[in-house]
């Protein structure tokens, strides 16, 4: 008799979790930054290429745009989150480096 009630009892501690999620603004998912550094646009390029290419195992499955001319750098990727054990939440993720002389942003 005990085994229902157990069950159910999950089921609805389950559903009261899902019911609490709300809606995140798309202003709050994104993050921007302009940074300054002692190098040209060239140099900011080739170093944030070689960055990707260190930190994501595949850099040219993420790379899906890189134009030395303009300096942008547009990626797409994917990794996942764990806030508890048992659960693993997937997150795909955009990242833009624009290089200009002495200075880059990152999106």
């Amino acid at each position: 008799m005990k085994m229902p009630s157990v069950a159910i009892f999950s089921v609805l501690l389950g559903l009261s979790g899902c019911g609490a999620m709300t809606a995140v603004p798309a202003s709050d998912l994104q993050h921007q930054g302009v940074h300054s550094i002692d190098l040209n646009s060239g140099e900011i390029f080739d170093k944030s290429q070689e960055w990707l290419a260190l930190t994501f195992v595949d850099s040219k499955a993420v790379i899906e745009s890189a134009n030395r001319d303009t300096g942008k750098i547009i990626g797409a990727g994917a990794t996942s989150i764990s806030p508890m054990t048992m659960l693993n939440i997937p997150v795909r993720f955009t990242i833009i480096i624009e290089a200009k002389e002495g200075r880059y942003r990152t999106t």
